[in-house]
């Protein structure tokens, strides 16, 4: 469902920094690091939504708060 869901992240100056992928928009400057010590690829879906449920079991919704006022009702 949310396999095209691409979030560039820009600075001031309009270059992107980061970018959010997938169901759970893991954030690559955040994560994909740890993501491939895990042995997951960041830009494969499956592996994405592994990853989130990981984050998700170990952190709530940490790491989903800033965008809390899309999500929470």
């Amino acid at each position: 469902m949310y396999e095209n869901a691409i979030n560039y992240n820009k600075d001031k100056n309009g270059n992107i920094w980061s970018v959010d992928k997938f169901d759970w928009q893991i954030n690559n400057f955040y994560h994909e690091e740890r993501m491939n010590e895990l042995g997951f690829d960041y830009d494969d879906r499956w592996d994405s939504l592994e990853y989130g449920f990981i984050l998700f079991e170990e952190s709530g919704t940490k790491f989903w708060s800033a965008s809390r006022g899309c999500w929470q009702k």
